[in-house]
């Protein structure tokens, strides 16, 4: 996921470099936009004025909400995996403690 968003900024900030209308991005501002967007908080702040940029934000935001679902259900995976752990051993403590 880091990867993803890595390259979304690299790839927007390249994209908005001035030269085709609007303000130029530094990588910084392209990744803040990355991770704004993939998080949906969306500031609103930063906006692709280009065709390649707005084109480059759709692509990410299909592929990046995908990758970052997949990551958040294997999280809760490993957090079930790792309560039911807990679980049991919590329980077979309390039985040595009777």
């Amino acid at each position: 996921t880091l990867a993803i968003i890595l390259a979304m900024g690299a790839a927007v900030s390249s994209f908005e470099d001035g030269r085709r209308g609007g303000e130029a991005w530094t990588l910084l501002e392209g990744v803040y936009f990355a991770v704004i967007t993939l998080t949906t908080v969306g500031l609103g702040d930063y906006a692709p004025q280009t065709q390649p940029g707005r084109l480059a934000t759709m692509l990410f935001g299909v592929v990046g909400l995908g990758v970052l679902a997949s990551v958040l259900s294997s999280l809760a995976h490993l957090a079930e995996e790792n309560s039911e752990h807990v679980r049991a051993r919590v329980r077979a403590v309390s039985q040595d403690a009777a």
